[in-house]
């Protein structure tokens, strides 16, 4: 059964997501309170529906009640948003996501209860950052939502460790799934399981899935940068 959102707020943002989220096979309506805007997206091929953000009946004509979740994705209406909010959650919609345009914004969504916070140029600044860090430094790959496949050149403060001893989820949290190694006397590159016995080696390109805020802190500790 397909996903289902409804996104509140017609503007570039609100579309934008609502069209991908469509392009990955979900269930989506977009609302609006302009009816021009609204016709205009209909005559696209959108789901959508005219409506006031903040009436609660309205919101339950679009069926709120059963959406995986609902975003509010009105931005620059702090006070629509503000009051979208403030009803979603006083109906016990389940889960609900909302648009700031600023970090006062974001803190009064915070603390009217909405279950996350999104702002569209923060993040976009930071997974351009994490992009050109990648660049420069190892490679990294979108695994599911903030968990990456990260691939770390080691340095040697794990040198001689079996896999088992450096406890790399335990302590670390981070999963190993592929050791890539020179090989000693052939030009040319061994890959293989990281077992638990197997020995780690200064300059293993180690591949660990783990949330990236836990993949920089290992990077850090461990990658041949932190030498």
């Amino acid at each position: 059964m397909a996903q289902r959102f409804v996104i509140l707020g017609a503007g570039r943002f609100g579309v934008q997501l609502a069209g991908r989220l469509s392009e990955l096979g979900c269930d989506v309506v977009v609302c609006d309170r302009d009816p021009d805007l609204i016709q205009d997206l209909a005559e696209q091929g959108f789901r959508a529906a005219r409506l006031d953000a903040d009436d609660a009946g309205d919101l339950k004509a679009v069926g709120v009640s059963d959406a995986d979740a609902v975003i509010v994705a009105i931005g620059e209406d702090m006070q629509s948003s503000v009051l979208a909010t403030i009803t979603l959650k006083g109906m016990g919609i389940g889960r609900v996501l909302a648009r700031a345009t600023t970090d006062k914004h974001a803190e009064i969504l915070r603390r009217l209860g909405a279950d996350r916070v999104i702002a569209p140029d923060r993040e976009a600044a930071h997974r351009l950052a994490e992009e050109l860090h990648a660049e420069t430094a190892e490679q990294r790959l979108p695994f599911h939502g903030d968990y990456q496949l990260a691939r770390i050149r080691l340095n040697a403060k794990l040198a001689g460790k079996m896999v088992a001893d450096a406890e790399l989820e335990e302590r670390h949290h981070v999963t190993p799934v592929l050791i890539v190694r020179k090989h000693p006397t052939r030009e040319q590159f061994d890959e293989f399981l990281p077992g638990r016995k197997e020995t780690l080696m200064p300059g293993d390109l180690l591949f660990v899935v783990g949330h990236k805020d836990e993949v920089n802190t290992f990077e850090e500790r461990f990658g041949f940068r932190a030498e």
